[in-house]
């Protein structure tokens, strides 16, 4: 039983440490693309033609989702709750 839930918080230790150099490479990759729209826009930029955002939002969608994946409630243990809950009342 401890060898299969040490596999378990094995997994989830990578999932968290893939999430936050997924963080660190967003970060870094997207600032350097505001930067380059920065530079090819002047002062003061116009925001009506923000490229970036589209990385921005696309990119943030999957981060989003990889950290709900690493940190978030699972699944399994909302069911366990819902049937340890459901046990008591019968």
């Amino acid at each position: 039983m401890q060898n299969t839930d040490d596999t378990k918080l094995w997994k989830l230790a990578r999932k968290r440490a893939q999430a936050k150099r997924n963080l660190t490479s967003y970060v870094v990759v997207n600032t350097v693309l505001i930067l380059i729209w920065l530079k090819g826009q002047g002062w003061p930029p116009a925001f009506n033609n923000f490229w970036p955002g589209w990385v921005l939002f696309g990119w943030g969608i999957g981060l989003f989702m990889s950290f709900r994946d690493s940190y978030g409630e699972k699944t399994e243990e909302i069911a366990q709750r819902e049937y340890e809950k459901l046990k008591g009342k019968g």
